[in-house]
């Protein structure tokens, strides 16, 4: 007898909290699914000098003299999406949801290319996809 893949990997993006996630992980579970949670990266607000020049995929700056606050989104490295590519294939889930906003548009971009490249499927959820669904 095949056994059902009953699995399934839940990412939030920039996003510790992750209310949404947590919850569906819950329901989710309730209702006789192996879910797993990853955290992707964190959403750091630090202060930056005018001179630093650092790839982002979203600011939100506020001017403190000389300096800058920022909340960004630092672009994923080359070790961590050949991490979640790994974590992926080891977890070998049903689907891949994201949590996705404004913020982490792009990342969730990057990393749905990785799901599909391994021939799973991939669910977007959260503000972004819900208020600009195209």
């Amino acid at each position: 007898m095949l056994s059902k893949n009953n699995r399934i990997l839940l990412v939030t993006l920039y996003d510790r909290g992750a209310l949404g996630i947590r919850s569906l992980s819950s329901f989710l579970k309730s209702n006789g699914y192996e879910t797993s949670i990853l955290y992707f990266k964190e959403n750091k607000p630090r202060y930056m000098k005018k001179k630093e020049n650092k790839q982002f995929n979203h600011l939100q700056v506020d001017k403190v003299r000389q300096d800058y606050i920022l909340n960004y989104a630092a672009v994923p490295t080359k070790k961590e999406l050949f991490l979640f590519e790994k974590l992926l294939t080891r977890i070998n889930p049903l689907f891949v949801g994201f949590s996705v906003t404004s913020i982490a548009r792009e990342t969730a971009i990057t990393l749905t290319n990785i799901v599909k490249k391994l021939g799973k499927l991939s669910l977007w959820g959260g503000i972004d996809p819900t208020t600009t669904p195209e």
